[in-house]
Order: C-alpha cells, then sequence, then structure tokens
C-alpha cells in the first residue's frame, strides 16, 4: 500500500497562479461602429440617410440623436467623447480650442508636451496607457486589448485596472474610482478610491485629481507646474535626473523597490494579483512591509497607510511608529507629511530634500561612499545586519514571512534580551523608538537608557547614537560604540565570544526550544504544506549543523527533534530502507520519496514514509522517537508522522528546521 496513492493530495488540482483572461467585446467598440454610420439625412431605415435636414432616425445608420456615456477619462462636449487633458480642440474645457501649432497637454495650450507626456499629431497623449498610441505614436491596440506599460496586450498590470479598452488607476481616476463604473460628483476628486471632497494619504488636490506632486510631472511642487519634455520630477522640483532612490522611467521618478508598473527595472509590470516588494514581483510582501491593495506598504510610516492598511492619516498629520499625529518623534524629523530619519535615508541626508548622488550613501546625517557606526552599505543606504529583516546578516537576505531578524540570523524568536516590535527585534532598555514598550517613542533630543526616557545615559550605560548601551553585553557595541558581534557570537564583558551550543546526542522527545542555545530556526511550515521546493529550504539553512524537528502548533516544546551534520542529514539515501547513521541516529532522504529519521539501529519501513509504529503498520519499538516528511517532485509535501502522532495532513503540527555553525 503506498501511502502516496492513497492519503496525498492530487497535484492536478492546483489552481494555476496565473488565470487565463477571457477576451471580451467591448461597448465602446460598438459605439464606435454606430457613430461611423451616422448620417445628415432623415431616413430611419438602414440607409445612408437623405438630403434634407438634421432628421431624427434611429436606424443602424440615421442621425439618431440618443445620447452615449463616455468611458474613464473623457467628458462629453456635444457629441464627441474627449479627454480635455489633451484635445487641442476642447483643451481644459469643452469649446476651448488651441492655437495653431499648439498643442494641448494637461489641459493647457503650448507648444511643447511636458509633464511625461509626448506629442503624436497635434496632442500630447502618455503612451503608456494610450490604446491609439501605445509605447509610441500611432501604434495603436487591436480590438479588445488594451495599453498597459506601453505594451498592447489582454490585461493590465502594475496595479491598474482594465476599463473599456484602457488601463487605469482606480485609486486616483475619478471616471473610475474604486472600480470602472464608479464616476465621482462633480467637483469631487477621487483619492485611495473613494470619492471626496479633499486629498488624502499625502497627495495633493489638482482639478479633479488627486496626485502626488513630489513626483508628477505634471503638477510637479504645485497644480499645473508641469516639467519640460526633458526634465523629471524629483522631490517636487523639475530637474534633469532623479534623486535617491528613485529611477527615472518614461520621463517620471518611481521608487523600482515597491512600484509594481516597474519592479526591479523600468517597464516590468507586476502580474495581476502580484505586489512589487525590494525590486521583485511576488504574492507577498517581505522586509517588514505589508501588502496593501498591489503595493507593499511600511505601516509605521507611510500617511496612507497608518498602523493598517487604508488608515490614512488627516491633512498636515504624519504617521510615525504606526500613529497619526503632527509631530514626529523617535529621532526622525517631519519631511512633507511622513517622518524620515535625516541620519541615513539618502532622500532626505541632513535635511529633508537633500538627496545623495547616484551610488552614495547616508550616514550620520552625511552623503558619502562608506558606511560607519557598525553598519554596512546595502544599495545606497546603511543597513544595520544584527537586525534588518530585510538585510539579515548579508545585504538582500530577507527574513520570510513572520520572522525576525536578531543578531544577524532570521528566527521566529527575538534573542539576546530584545523583543519582537513590529517585525524587528529591539532592545526595549536602550530603543529611543521602543522604550520600556513596544512603540514608546521617546522625544527628540533623548535617549533611552533602563526602559525610561531621558536626557543622559545612567546605570553605567554609554551613549551611542541616540541610544544608550552597555558596552558589557551588547552585540551591537561590544567594547566600544559600533562594535558589532558576528553570528554565533555574544558580547561577554565587553568582547565579542563563541556562544554554547546545545549538541545532544541521539534522538530527543519533548525539547524545549528555549533549551536549544546556539541554534536559529531557519524554516517552519505546517503538515498541510505542500508548495515548498526542497532547494528553498537548503538555501535557507546553509550552516555546518542541521536539527529536523516537529510540534503541536505553536507550542514551544518539539515533539521529537534530531540534528548531524548539515551533509548527513541531506544524505541521498534512495527510497529504499537502508539508513544513513550520524550522531546515534538514523537518516534518510531523497527529494521525491520522504526525509526523516529514527533512532541508530532501529528498522524503517518507507512506504514512503516510515509505518513502523504507526496506526498503519502496527506496533514496533520507538515509536515516539520516529518522524517522517512526505517529498515529491523536489518539494517538501503535506505529511505524514510526528512521534507516535501519524498521517497529519493539516495545519495542527508544524515542520521546523534550525541550523547552527
Amino acid at each position: 500500500m503506498q501511502l502516496d496513492h492513497d492519503v496525498r493530495p492530487t497535484r492536478a488540482s492546483k489552481t494555476p497562479r496565473r488565470g487565463a483572461v477571457t477576451t471580451t467585446v467591448l461597448a465602446v467598440f460598438a459605439m464606435a461602429l454606430a457613430a461611423v454610420g451616422i448620417g445628415c439625412g432623415g431616413g430611419s431605415g438602414s440607409s445612408a440617410g437623405g438630403s434634407g435636414g438634421s432628421g431624427s432616425g434611429t436606424g443602424a445608420n440615421g442621425g439618431g440623436g440618443g445620447a452615449s456615456a463616455c468611458g474613464p477619462g473623457t467628458e462629453l462636449c456635444g457629441d464627441l467623447c474627449t479627454n480635455l487633458q489633451s484635445d487641442p480642440s476642447n483643451c481644459g474645457a469643452c469649446g476651448t480650442a488651441c492655437a495653431t501649432g499648439e498643442i494641448c497637454t494637461a489641459g493647457v495650450c503650448g507648444l511643447v508636451c511636458g509633464g511625461g507626456s509626448t506629442k503624436c499629431g497635434d496632442a500630447c497623449v502618455n503612451t503608456d496607457n494610450d490604446p491609439a498610441n501605445c509605447g509610441g505614436c500611432g501604434n495603436a491596440c487591436a480590438a479588445g486589448e488594451v495599453c498597459s506599460g506601453g505594451t498592447c496586450g489582454l490585461s493590465c498590470g502594475g496595479g491598474t485596472t482594465k476599463c473599456g479598452n484602457a488601463c487605469v488607476n482606480t485609486d486616483n481616476d475619478p471616471a473610475a474610482c474604486g472600480s470602472c463604473d464608479t464616476p465621482c460628483a462633480p467637483g469631487e476628486v477621487c483619492s485611495n478610491g473613494a470619492c471626496g471632497l479633499d486629498c488624502v494619504g499625502g497627495t495633493t488636490k489638482c482639478g479633479n485629481v488627486c496626485v502626488a506632486t513630489d513626483t508628477d510631472p505634471a503638477n510637479c511642487g504645485g497644480c499645473g507646474n508641469a516639467c519640460l519634455a526633458n526634465e523629471v520630477c524629483s522631490g517636487g522640483t523639475c530637474t534633469s535626473v532623479c534623486g535617491a532612490p528613485t529611477t527615472e522611467c518614461n520621463g517620471v521618478c518611481v521608487d523600482t523597490d515597491n512600484d509594481p508598473a516597474n519592479c526591479g527595472a523600468c517597464a516590468n509590470a507586476c502580474a495581476a494579483g502580484e505586489v512589487c516588494t525590494q525590486g521583485a514581483c511576488g504574492v507577498q510582501c517581505l522586509g517588514g512591509t505589508t501588502i496593501c491593495g498591489m503595493l507593499c506598504k511600511d505601516l509605521q510610516n507611510d500617511p496612507a497607510n497608518c498602523g493598517t492598511c487604508g488608515t490614512v492619516c488627516a491633512a498636515g498629520q504624519v504617521c510615525n511608529a504606526g500613529v497619526c499625529g503632527l509631530t514626529c518623534g523617535g529621532g526622525t524629523t517631519k519631511c512633507g507629511n511622513n517622518c524620515e530619519d535625516l541620519q541615513n535615508d539618502p532622500a532626505n541626508c541632513g535635511m529633508c530634500g537633500t538627496a545623495c548622488p547616484a551610488g552614495q550613501v547616508c550616514n550620520a546625517g552625511v552623503c558619502g561612499l562608506v558606511c560607519v557606526g557598525g553598519t554596512t552599505k546595502c544599495g545606497n543606504a546603511c543597513k544595520n545586519l544584527q537586525n534588518d529583516s530585510a538585510n539579515c546578516g548579508t545585504c538582500g537576505t530577507t527574513c520570510p514571512a513572520g520572522q525576525v531578524c536578531s543578531a544577524g540570523v532570521c528566527g521566529l524568536v527575538c534573542g539576546g534580551g530584545t523583543t519582537l516590535c513590529s517585525g524587528a527585534c529591539k532592545n526595549l532598555q536602550n530603543d529611543a523608538s521602543n522604550c520600556g514598550a513596544c512603540g514608546t517613542v521617546c522625544a527628540a533630543g533623548q535617549v533611552c537608557t533602563a526602559g525610561v526616557c531621558g536626557l543622559v545615559c545612567g546605570g553605567g550605560s554609554t551613549k551611542c547614537g541616540n541610544s544608550c548601551v552597555s558596552l558589557q553585553n551588547d552585540p551591537a557595541n561590544c567594547g566600544a560604540c559600533g562594535t558589532v558581534c558576528g553570528a554565533g557570537k555574544a558580547c561577554v564583558g565587553g568582547t565579542c565570544q563563541n556562544l554554547s551550543i546545545n549538541l545532544f546526542s541521539g534522538v530527543a522527545t519533548n525539547i524545549t526550544i528555549a533549551s536549544l542555545s546556539g541554534w536559529s530556526q531557519c524554516y517552519i511550515d505546517n503538515y498541510g504544506n505542500s508548495a515548498t521546493a526542497l532547494t528553498t529550504i537548503q538555501a535557507a539553512c546553509t550552516q555546518a549543523k542541521m536539527l529536523l524537528g516537529c510540534r503541536v502548533t505553536g507550542s514551544g516544546t518539539l515533539t521529537v527533534a534530531a540534528w548531524a551534520p548539515r551533509v548527513d542529514v541531506l544524505f541521498d539515501t534512495g527510497t529504499g530502507n537502508v539508513l544513513h547513521n550520524a550522531n546515534n541516529v538514523g537518516w534518510y532522504y531523497n527529494n521525491s520519496w520522504s526525509w526523516g529519521f529514527a533512532p541508530q539501529g532501529d528498522t524503517v519501513n518507507r512506504n514512503s514514509c516510515d509505518t513502523v509504529a504507526s496506526s498503519i503498520g502496527g506496533a514496533g519499538p520507538d515509536g515516539d522517537k520516529r518522524l517522517c516528511w512526505h517529498t515529491s517532485g523536489g518539494n517538501i509535501s503535506s505529511g505524514w508522522r510526528c512521534g507516535t502522532t501519524d498521517s497529519i495532513f493539516g495545519a495542527t503540527y508544524e515542520r521546523l528546521v534550525f541550523q547552527a555553525p
């Protein structure tokens, strides 16, 4: 009897990540066909119309007077649906015609196109989303296609939504606010997908659209202030280059770390349902950010998503530590309506709006090429590799969702006397942003010592930056400010020393996680998961020693656990019953059969998991010291046993992997 066939879920039932798109005949296309046949005569049949006056015929080609609704972004001028932002005959308002030789851009007549638009004929158009000029003048998309990111296709990407045959941003489009068929009333604007009289979340009302005047080339620094054709808008100023950390993409300064329309590189749009985090498209957010709509947001300082997605700070307020307020704390400064750390923000280095040149980083409020104070240059920012969940131990090493970075190692719990605060391990005794408790921010100029905000450091502590630390036991400031102990080391008496590792022998049962000194968790899932590649687990667990364990979900005690050198735990034994012995444990592993262990000297019956002393195999020795996980096609698969409990296919039990130097 094969357990694979009896109890494993089939792969065929899995839903594909990207769904098929069904092509729909658009109502706008049908309206266009009807408009072609409007005649001048008064016939009411299917003829082309007679030579009389303006008749009221209602046939297929008659000149009927029935009105038609205009699509998103257009308005009815007479009997024509047009875009008042780019139509030279109706520029800004119906009937306002531009002079000969002028074009219409952003609703204003002029001789050149600005604001990131392109001159096509006598109109300024956005070749990123214009289906008549997609990617270039005259490049019209086929019937049923839309233009997204300058490319014709059947679906919209980059956080936009297909409305008719156009890709629109339903967050700020007053003709399609929140959804394609929700226009705002006259005088209202669309902000964060809701119609209203005011703009929120750091945007400004320009006409009836809420825009970000920091980066909008059509409204740079203020409404109607359009940049020239060869300029971009960076920090609310028209300039020839984009300031850090933004990049110029088709005339607009964007952050390719989190822009779903330009993820990692210009025009690299994420697929529908994906988000952009740290320059890569994916289905979850990393580095302490949270998915809000189609974007990864930092709920600690985003005024449009403060504390929770969709929580918008009022006009004039900023978001600091996930709370809206009028002032910034914790050593940060109000820049616009964001709280920024002027000590390490390359876009606001030393003072608001001071952007470091390309290739430089901001350290201690000064732009430069190197990082000091125990920080490391990652991209163009100085990061603390000891507690940064987006750069844990090394630049770009991101902790999985739900884990934190402590002493340069990802894990589910914080060590060394630190506490989990908003996805990061913080020392509540000396952290000015979390003083005594998570979210308790010291006032400007104060430091945190012994969990209390104050102006000076006491109790034998030393001021390092704006924190009071003990140079005797702080691994980030061991013996002196900025002296960082490496992974696997602790600060003892002002000196970095190797941590002791709990190296028990054989198979352990009911062992507490707190007793696993020197071990750090590198992987966790539940017995119902079937989607993780084994190579992903191996890439996360690279140290010399590897420990496998299982537990009741959420328990602080492992039901059964064993460890050995990594090469022994991953030794391929094929699909048979011959075990590989190491550390008094019999190991077996194959990426398409099963992975587990039993006490050294015991026999196993892999079918495909070990059924000895189980509900299927009957009585046998050491049932409480056996662990087995299904594998299939290079992935870890659902099931099967944790000690004497077997046939586990759900989330009631968890699988854990630890590592040690």
